[in-house]
């Protein structure tokens, strides 16, 4: 799965927000997009902060499955991405 660039992000959640708003989204797919995008939008925030928590060197064992769990997140968005065919 390839990951859309800002400007189609932009653009898919302002038709979204449309399909909503004009009750257009029979199968309800803006209504998917606009949630999972704001719970993206927190799950980044919460990244970030156990990231800066990491920096600052807590105990050795929460450290430890703390960077497996942050490398497993994002190794996740790349194997997602290679797993697609070229021309998707």
């Amino acid at each position: 799965m390839l990951k859309p660039a800002k400007n189609e992000m932009l653009h898919a959640l302002q038709a979204a927000e449309h399909l909503r708003e004009h009750n257009l989204d029979k199968h309800h797919i803006a209504k998917a997009l606009l949630y999972f995008a704001e719970r993206n939008r927190m799950l980044e925030k919460v990244l970030s902060s156990a990231e800066l928590y990491l920096h600052f060197g807590q105990g050795s064992a929460e450290h430890a499955s703390l960077v497996r769990a942050i490398k497993s997140a994002r190794n996740a968005e790349k194997h997602s991405r290679a797993a697609l065919p070229a021309n998707d």
